[in-house]
């Protein structure tokens, strides 16, 4: 059976142009396939380097600002922008602090009383202290 299914397809005359049809229509499958991933790597490339571009105008442009930020952070501009444009005047003499006490506040937690009590038995001395006797269970 099987013999006289190779007989009838290699006496079949329209079998070796099926063969070179389908030979025909994989070599353009593969060509266009071929044609269409170049025409993908090429676009990436020209996206790749309109992005270079871009980065550097915009390295540019931070260098730019940056030199922008410290002219116009210094104290001597800060100064210009004070007297010329808010109209404040100099002021040559020394400037003095003032500390203001602590003000004693309520003890509201365990751990707060508990320094308290730590900060008044280091500040009693030895005289003030009275010996009582000590019992142990031994």
């Amino acid at each position: 059976m099987r013999k006289k299914f190779k007989r009838k397809i290699s006496s079949d005359t329209s079998f070796p142009y099926f063969r070179i049809v389908l030979i025909l229509l994989l070599v353009v499958g593969l060509a266009l396939v071929y044609v269409w991933q170049r025409v993908c790597v090429i676009e990436s490339a020209q996206e790749i380097q309109t992005l270079k571009n871009q980065l550097s105008s915009c390295k540019a442009e931070y260098k730019y600002l940056s030199l922008d930020v410290t002219k116009l952070g210094s104290a001597q501009n800060i100064e210009r922008i004070a007297q010329s444009e808010l109209g404040m005047a100099t002021y040559d003499q020394p400037i003095s602090f003032l500390v203001e006490p602590k003000t004693s506040e309520k003890p509201t937690s365990l751990l707060s009383k508990a320094k308290q009590a730590v900060e008044k038995m280091t500040n009693i001395s030895e005289n003030q202290v009275e010996a009582g006797e000590v019992k142990h269970d031994l």
